[in-house]
């Protein structure tokens, strides 16, 4: 028994004494030798051989060996980036739009609501407006005009041409020669006071401004280059086009020169007179930058002139006059932005659309003749449209109460898809199509409500009801 002990020693001595074997992991085929005590401070490199490929040794998570293809590499990132910016939409969506639903009388109603959020009217279209130093006195003299019976026969507001010696007179002649056909108007309502400019048209006292500077006012005073102050009334004014005339008691006034627009061209020299921060008038000069600039107001569209030259608060209503002394225009509106990061991009609304509407308001007090369904809308964008789950088109926000739509059952948070049977995306689209009716026609929307669809005829109605 103790020699098969003292065998089975010596058999494990022995074995204990040859040096252990070490393989590659995942392969069998070759293997090194290295004594047990010196493994931790000797290190072996491991020759290539035809059983054992060369380094690294065996991936088990990629068995054949093969290296990812580059096209993987791009379709993964492709793919994250994808999910990245689906996912960067759908939080603005969030923010951007309220979604509420509302059970009444047995319905469900869905309503998609825009938040205006001051980083969405940073790069906004509006009319400039501006509050001014100082309240403004009720004094001033003159009578108030009732609009509809001040209009004067064409010939008074012609649009002149180029002159025939078509010499252009220097940046001080033409302040010398329009200074005092401009005005300053100061306006205060219940809530508010504001500033900007005129241009007189006539020596009796009529005078064109912007309708967003006058509208809801409560009182008006004008005061003209020589210091005069004038009380105002309100002749006409139109919000699509956003101008309106003014009446003082005044006599020998000194009216602007009108020219025709159409001459303008891109890269002419113009100057702007206004009435700029509640200061005095002044003169700011730049070029035309752009001609027949659409833009869409109130539903409507607009040719505008766009300008760099300088249009601060306060020279709405003023004059974009040309380098013969002619005003061209009516500075309208600026690009505004919030952190004040876009300059150089005025508008003003050019003489040859504004004098049609011009006499309208003096004929008549507003413009007549112009379709409307008497609904404010909005665009659904796609991805509203696919986060909530509703079709594209336009979403009804409010309707005016004397309007056919209203009377036809029509409701906020109606959704219009389509106009006589055209597919409405946008509201361009759906005012491309009342625009291009007129007052008494009826258009047939189709409209989609919690999940079904119902036709609506419409009777489009004078726009100037909805004043």
């Amino acid at each position: 028994m103790s020699e098969e002990n003292n065998e089975i020693v010596d058999r494990n001595e022995t074995e204990s004494e040859k040096p252990q074997q070490y393989y590659v992991e995942g392969y069998f085929d070759t293997a090194f030798s290295m004594p047990a005590e010196t493994e931790q401070t000797h290190s072996y490199r491991i020759k290539a051989s035809s059983a054992l490929p060369a380094f690294p040794p065996h991936d088990y998570q990629n068995p054949d060996g093969e290296r990812i293809k580059p096209f993987r590499s791009i379709l993964l990132f492709v793919m994250g980036l994808v999910v990245v910016l689906f996912l960067t939409m759908l939080v603005r969506l969030v923010l951007k739009y309220d979604f509420e639903i509302t059970r009444e009388n047995g319905s469900i109603h869905i309503m998609i609501k825009q938040r205006y959020l001051e980083d969405d009217l940073a790069d906004e279209t509006r009319p400039v407006q501006t509050d001014f130093d100082g309240i403004v006195d009720s004094g001033g003299t003159g009578t108030d005009p009732s609009p509809g019976t001040h209009y004067w026969n064409g010939n008074a507001f012609e649009l002149a041409g180029i002159p025939a010696d078509g010499m252009m007179l220097s940046y001080q002649k033409v302040y010398k020669k329009c200074i005092d056909s401009m005005v300053s108007v100061y306006v205060a309502d219940k809530d508010s006071q504001k500033a900007g400019s005129g241009v007189i048209m006539s020596s009796d006292g009529y005078i064109i401004t912007n309708n967003h500077l006058i509208e809801s006012s409560v009182n008006i005073v004008v005061f003209t280059s020589e210091g005069e102050e004038y009380q105002a009334a309100v002749v006409g004014q139109d919000n699509v086009s956003d101008l309106a005339v003014l009446k003082i008691n005044a006599t020998r006034l000194k009216p602007a020169e009108f020219g025709n627009s159409d001459y303008a061209e891109i890269g002419d020299s113009v100057l702007a007179i206004g009435n700029p921060l509640n200061k005095t008038l002044s003169m700011t000069d730049g070029i035309i930058s752009a001609v027949n600039r659409n833009m869409s107001f109130n539903g409507y569209y607009m040719t505008l002139i766009q300008t760099n030259a300088d249009i601060n608060e306060g020279n709405s209503g003023g004059a974009l006059i040309n380098r013969f002394g002619q005003v061209i225009g009516i500075t309208n509106m600026k690009i505004v932005s919030v952190n004040n990061t876009i300059e150089g991009m005025g508008f003003a609304i050019p003489m040859k659309e504004a004098k049609p509407i011009i006499e309208e308001l003096m004929a008549h007090g507003y413009v007549k003749g112009r379709p409307s369904l008497g609904i404010i809308v909005e665009d659904i964008p796609a991805v509203a449209s696919v986060f909530y789950r509703v079709p594209t088109g336009v979403l009804i926000v409010s309707l005016y109460e004397n309007s056919d739509a209203y009377d036809q059952g029509l409701l906020p948070g109606d959704i219009i898809v389509a106009a006589n049977g055209v597919k409405i995306d946008n509201q361009d689209a759906l005012f491309a199509i009342q625009n291009s009716l007129s007052v008494d026609d009826t258009i047939i929307l189709d409209v989609f409500r919690v999940n079904q669809y119902y036709s609506v005829p419409v009777t489009l109605m004078d726009a100037s009801s909805f004043d």
